[in-house]
């Protein structure tokens, strides 16, 4: 049996599947630690169908804490926006479209650095790293928690991103670090959604911490951690 979990802003859905039938759904209140509103949808799924712990094979959850956190601008960290490109792009600065009220809620501060590459691969210029470790002292000292890294064009080649994702060092001790090119999806959609993916990282924190809390109901077998 598999258990589907869905975190909403006002409900958290769950049922229980045998294949592709549903055996359960419920349906519960989303509470503010999220956690307890998880661990009372498993209890109500159990009380709609009893199982037993070892017959979970997997357990999926998905959850819209992340959008909510960024349409309604709250539980969002101080954030960095780093842009490999210059002497390109300089006209257009990172967060340079984003919404006034957003902007004060990750109290964003954003910088431009040599980098990138043109669209057939060829390269805008060599990395710097004096650069780039003279920006890391300016983010340590805005207080910034997450730092959005990226490069022009990272999709055709991120060697460069990668590059400058390794460099800041103790400027940037303890705090998150994310590379666009994992999305590797398109070019547009890699340098906008890094940001945002960064400002968001404190709603991603109470899924380590809660795991243990609300897996034991779901046995041994279902042991991975959530996706979201």
């Amino acid at each position: 049996m598999h258990i589907g979990i869905d975190v909403g802003g006002t409900n958290t859905d769950a049922v229980l599947m045998q294949g592709r039938t549903p055996l359960a759904g419920v349906k519960q209140s989303t509470s503010a630690d999220v956690t307890s509103g998880i661990v009372s949808a498993l209890a109500a799924l159990a009380q709609e169908h009893s199982f037993e712990g070892d017959q979970i094979e997997a357990v999926m959850i998905g959850t819209t804490h992340f959008i909510n956190a960024l349409i309604e601008a709250r539980r969002l960290a101080p954030t960095a926006a780093v842009r490999l490109g210059l002497p390109a792009t300089r006209a257009l600065p990172p967060l340079v479209d984003w919404p006034q009220t957003l902007l004060e809620a990750i109290d964003g501060h954003s910088y431009l650095a040599h980098g990138g590459y043109e669209f057939d691969g060829r390269p805008i210029a060599p990395l710097d790293p004096e650069e780039l470790r003279g920006i890391a002292a300016q983010i340590a000292a805005s207080g910034a928690r997450s730092v959005g890294v990226s490069s022009v064009f990272s999709p055709v080649n991120h060697d460069l991103e990668v590059e400058a994702g390794r460099i800041p060092g103790r400027g940037t001790r303890g705090r998150g670090i994310h590379l666009s090119s994992p999305t590797r999806s398109d070019a547009s959609a890699c340098w906008s959604a890094r940001t945002p993916r960064s400002s968001t990282r404190p709603c991603a924190n109470w899924q380590p911490r809660s795991w243990t809390d609300w897996r034991r109901p779901c046995g041994p077998k279902a042991s991975k951690p959530p996706s979201s």
